[in-house]
C-alpha cells in the first residue's frame, strides 16, 4: 500500500506540474523515475506507470507569444553577442517548444535504438557465447522456430488475406495490393513477447528455452530483412498510386489565381493560406527570405489560393478578393500576412483602411456572399481530412512536406532551377 500510494503522489505531482505550466524536462523526468520504481515495487508491471505519465503531460502547440520572444531575443543578440543574452535565447527556444513536442525529439533515438533492442534481449533470456551459439545453429527446435516465424507466418497470413478479398472484396483497402498484403505478412514473423512467452510455456528444458528463444531472435530479424525485400520488389513491380493531397488537384489558372511573377514562369508554387492561421506570417517570412537567398528569378511565380476554417478564416479571403476589385490585392495581403498573433474583424477593417480601401463598400459586398463561390472554388481542393489550419505548399505540382522556412524553400526552388537549366542545356 505504502508503493502504491507513492505512485498516486508521483502522479499528482506530476499533473501539478502541468498546471503550474512547469516546462523544464527535468522535474517531469525525475517524478516519471520516481513513479516507475514506486510501481515496481509495488508489485504491478511497471509499464503501467509509463503509460498513465503519458496520459497526464501536456499536448500543446507552440505558442505564438513564446515564438515572438525567440525571435527578439536573438535579435538583441545578433546586436550584442554575450554569454548572458544567449542563454537566456537559448532557454526560451526550449519554452517555446512545448515538453511533449520536445520529449517526441530527444526520446525515440535512445529508445529505438537501446532501450527496445536491450529489453527484447533481457527477456529472451539468451546467454550469447560460443558454446550456445554452436549448439544452437545445429538444433532442431531452432530452425524450425525460425522456419515457422518467417515461412509459415508469410504463407498463413498471406494466404488468409486472399481468401478474405476473394469472399470480400469490398474489405480491401486503398494501396492495399498483393505486394503489400505479402509485405504485411513478412512483417507478422517478427515476434518478441507473444513468441517467448510460448517458448516459455511450451518448454520446461532450458536449453531448448534458450534455442526456440534464439531461433525468435534471429526470426526476427529475418522477417524483417524479407519484408523490406518484398517491398522494395512490389515497388519497381507494381509502384503505388500517388495518395490524394500529394498532387496539386488544379493546374495554375492565371486568368482565376492570385500570383507573383509571370504567368508562363515555368516553376509555380502554390500555396493554400489560411488566413486565420495566428502563425501566417511565418510563411510569408519564409517566402520573402527564400527568394533573397535562392535569388529573383523570372522563371518562379507564386500564387495563393484560400483555404478556410472558421468564420474570420473566410471574412478575410472575402475581404481580399474584394480588395482583388480595387486592383489592391498583394498590399492588402502582405499587410494582412505582416500580423502575428489573432486577426479579429476590427483590425482587419483597419488594415483596409489604412491601405486605401473603401470599408464600408468592402463590408457590403462580403456581407453579401459576392465572393463566396470564389472562395469555395480554392476551398474545395483541400483534402477532406485535412484539420490543421497551416498552410499547404505545393511545388510544381508536388506537395512539400518539409519544415516551411526560408532554407528549405529556397534549396527546393534551386533544385528544380537546376533541373530547368540541364533540361534547357540538353536541349541545346
Amino acid at each position: 500500500m505504502v508503493a502504491l500510494s507513492l505512485v498516486g503522489l508521483g502522479l499528482a505531482a506530476t499533473w501539478l506540474l502541468t498546471r503550474m505550466h512547469v516546462w523544464r524536462v527535468f522535474p517531469y523526468l525525475l517524478l516519471a523515475v520516481f513513479t516507475w520504481a514506486a510501481m515496481y515495487f509495488a508489485g504491478v508491471h511497471a509499464t503501467l506507470a509509463g503509460v498513465l505519465l503519458a496520459l497526464i503531460m501536456p499536448v500543446t502547440m507552440p505558442h505564438e507569444y513564446y515564438v515572438g520572444n525567440v525571435k527578439r531575443l536573438l535579435d538583441l543578440y545578433k546586436q550584442a553577442p554575450a554569454a548572458s543574452v544567449a542563454a537566456v535565447a537559448r532557454d526560451a527556444l526550449s519554452h517555446a517548444l512545448p515538453i511533449n513536442q520536445r520529449l517526441s525529439y530527444l526520446l525515440p533515438p535512445y529508445v529505438n535504438y537501446f532501450v527496445v533492442p536491450l529489453f527484447a534481449l533481457a527477456n529472451a533470456g539468451v546467454t550469447i557465447s560460443a558454446e550456445t551459439l554452436s549448439s544452437t545453429f545445429s538444433s532442431k527446435l531452432f530452425w524450425g522456430v525460425i522456419a515457422g516465424l518467417v515461412i509459415g507466418k508469410l504463407v498463413g497470413v498471406f494466404l488468409g488475406a486472399v481468401l478474405v478479398l476473394q469472399f470480400l472484396p469490398a474489405s480491401r483497402l486503398p494501396g492495399l495490393d498483393m505486394p503489400r498484403i505479402a509485405g504485411v505478412a513478412a512483417l507478422s514473423g517478427m515476434g518478441f513477447t507473444i513468441s517467448l512467452l510460448v517458448a516459455n510455456l511450451a518448454l520446461d528444458d532450458q536449453t531448448l528455452n534458450a534455442q526456440a528463444s534464439a531461433g525468435v531472435l534471429l526470426a526476427s530479424l529475418l522477417a524483417f530483412a524479407l519484408a523490406s525485400l518484398i517491398f522494395k520488389i512490389g515497388d519497381k513491380v507494381s509502384p503505388l498510386s500517388v495518395p490524394d493531397g500529394e498532387v496539386l488537384p488544379r493546374g495554375f489558372n492565371a486568368e482565376v489565381d492570385h500570383y507573383v511573377g509571370k504567368k508562363e514562369a515555368p516553376i509555380h508554387f502554390v500555396v493554400y493560406n489560411n488566413f486565420s492561421y495566428p502563425g501566417r506570417y511565418r510563411l510569408a517570412d519564409a517566402l520573402h527570405r527564400a527568394i533573397e537567398i535562392a535569388g529573383k528569378d523570372d522563371r518562379v511565380s507564386y500564387t495563393c489560393r484560400y483555404m478556410v476554417s472558421d468564420e474570420i478564416g473566410q471574412y478575410i479571403a472575402g475581404c481580399l478578393e474584394y480588395a482583388d476589385t480595387e486592383g489592391k490585392y498583394w498590399e492588402f495581403h502582405n499587410r494582412i500576412v505582416e500580423v502575428s498573433g489573432e486577426l479579429d474583424v476590427d483590425a482587419l477593417e483597419d488594415i483596409a483602411k489604412e491601405t486605401g480601401i473603401d470599408v464600408k463598400k468592402m463590408k457590403a459586398e462580403v456581407g453579401s456572399g459576392k465572393f463566396d463561390a470564389r472562395i469555395h472554388y480554392d476551398q474545395i481542393d483541400v483534402p477532406k481530412d485535412y484539420e490543421s489550419m497551416e498552410p499547404i505548399m505545393f511545388l510544381q505540382g508536388k506537395r512539400v512536406h518539409h519544415l516551411i522556412n526560408d532554407w528549405s524553400i529556397a534549396q527546393r526552388v534551386r533544385d528544380e532551377i537546376e533541373k530547368l537549366d540541364s533540361l534547357v542545356t540538353e536541349a541545346k
